[in-house]
């Protein structure tokens, strides 16, 4: 067959690659931009005084717990990795911050150990480390953030100050979506994915070594030039009885046997005027997207004022006296410290920072680069979009089609998993797989099991029991502080 893949991303590189060496199909990619990886783009930075070195700008970390396949890829790619840091410091409008790489960022100002804020903070993050797990496979996996910190008990000061700037940042969600359309589950289950809920043990973060272009490249210089074209737009394409058309923007019409969507759903249902039902095409239609903002730059103003709390993510909840102000539906802005990120010695390389929709003022004259992004919201809107595709592979499977989608196309993409790399190249996989590829190794599962200690039931038990006296404290503290500003106990 002589099969299309439109878009250049991991899911697109992943599906041309075992195409290409582990099939017996005429393959070819199109990516509209001028370089190939999507969110994985890497830029030449070079400080003024200091050597030059390559850093990304989107994708940047990984690990092998969480990423267990496209791990695997890279060793096969021979693509070299160096350890990286996972460390993060939140500050907000008010100046308040605290950081995770020791106990002096944590309390990084004397104020901060006499605040119940911080304490609040401490405790509900310790009650969510031992206990979350209990969620999945529960009813409970499919609440929102919102609804489900809410009905535990879980106060402002982790809500605002660690859980929803931090999943924010993450997934580059505004905290309002993530509390209100962010399913609990899916957050709980990443999260293990990635050794995240563990506060100790933590799985060691990886990043490219050379940044992510290398991988991009050894996919892309190992297939024909020929078959490799980037600065193509398509402007549609369309299913026909013996094969499909692509037409781009320049009036070239190209066919073949087989398309492979790897391109967002809202350009899928763009490009595609026919060949798919209603349900599946209201469905993709449905998932919203978040756009973002990267500046490369080596202003170290856009990190937080307080140097103790200096972390590899440094994020921002507030408009922290400056003229734009972050609101709780705009995407969480975040400065990257990309030396502790990218293992980018300073004293080399200088400040490599990356900031996501800054807020506070980067100068012009320290700027390398900039670059927008758009990237699905995982929601449940998402999550039924992603279970309806999955039927339509099903369905071709068995010869049941569930839900309508032409026999000549598939759709693959990060978005029907967690929105992560991993999930990108396993879609990719799966659609070569489906294609007749014979990849040279299996897919592992990077959902990893669910088992709760005995140790961790006993810690998450007692918590439980503290935070039931905390909340009849407060409600205690709430009603005499409603009753001594009452008019009757004014008078007594």
């Amino acid at each position: 067959m002589k099969i299309a893949v439109v878009g250049g991303g991991i899911s697109g590189l992943t599906s041309l690659y075992l195409l290409h060496h582990h099939s017996s199909h005429q393959v070819e990619i199109l990516e509209k931009q001028d370089t190939f990886g999507g969110d994985a783009h890497t830029v030449l930075f070079q400080q003024p005084g200091y050597e030059e070195c390559w850093t990304d700008t989107a994708f940047l970390v990984f690990n092998r717990s969480g990423w267990p396949n496209f791990v695997r890829f890279l060793d096969h790619l021979s693509v070299s990795v160096v350890k990286s840091a996972k460390s993060i410091s939140i500050t907000d409008q008010t100046g308040y911050s605290w950081g995770s790489t020791n106990l002096g960022a944590l309390f990084s100002t004397w104020s901060n150990i006499f605040k119940w804020r911080t304490w609040s903070m401490i405790f509900d993050i310790f009650r969510f480390h031992y206990s979350a797990l209990q969620v999945l496979g529960s009813p409970k996996a499919n609440m929102t953030v919102g609804q489900w910190l809410a009905q535990e008990g879980y106060g402002n000061a982790f809500r605002d100050d660690y859980l929803l700037p931090f999943v924010g940042a993450l997934w580059s969600v505004p905290p309002d979506k993530v509390s209100s359309d962010f399913p609990i589950g899916i957050l709980i289950q990443a999260w293990h994915n990635q050794k995240l809920l563990q506060l100790f043990d933590k799985d060691e973060y990886l990043t490219i070594d050379g940044g992510s272009k290398k991988y991009i490249d050894k996919i892309t210089q190992k297939v024909p030039t020929s078959a490799v074209h980037s600065n193509t737009t398509v402007i549609s394409v369309t299913p026909t009885g013996n094969g499909v058309i692509l037409t781009l923007i320049n009036g070239q019409q190209k066919h073949f046997d087989h398309v492979i969507f790897a391109v967002h759903p809202h350009v899928v249902t763009r490009l595609l005027t026919e060949g798919m039902s209603v349900k599946l095409r209201n469905a993709l239609n449905g998932i919203e997207y978040s756009k973002f903002d990267i500046w490369l730059h080596y202003d170290d103003s856009a990190r937080p004022k307080n140097h103790k709390v200096w972390a590899a993510w440094n994020m921002f909840t507030g408009s922290h006296s400056t003229p734009k102000d972050i609101t709780p539906s705009s995407c969480t802005p975040v400065t990257f410290d990309l030396n502790r990120l990218q293992n980018l010695p300073r004293n080399k390389y200088g400040s490599v920072l990356g900031t996501l929709n800054p807020v506070l003022e980067i100068d012009p004259k320290k700027v390398i680069a900039r670059r927008t992004y758009e990237m699905p919201v995982v929601s449940l809107a998402q999550r039924r979009a992603a279970d309806l595709l999955a039927e339509v592979y099903e369905g071709r499977e068995t010869n049941h089609p569930a839900i309508h989608l032409h026999p000549r196309l598939t759709i693959t993409g990060a978005w029907q998993g967690y929105g992560f790399h991993e999930d990108g190249f396993i879609s990719g996989y799966l659609s070569a797989v489906r294609l007749g590829a014979s990849p040279p190794f299996q897919l592992v599962s990077s959902d990893r099991s669910v088992e709760i200690s005995l140790w961790d039931r006993m810690v998450s038990d007692i918590l439980e029991g503290v935070q039931c006296i905390r909340m009849s404290l407060e409600k205690y503290h709430s009603s005499v502080w409603t009753m001594s500003l009452s008019p009757k106990w004014k008078l007594a």
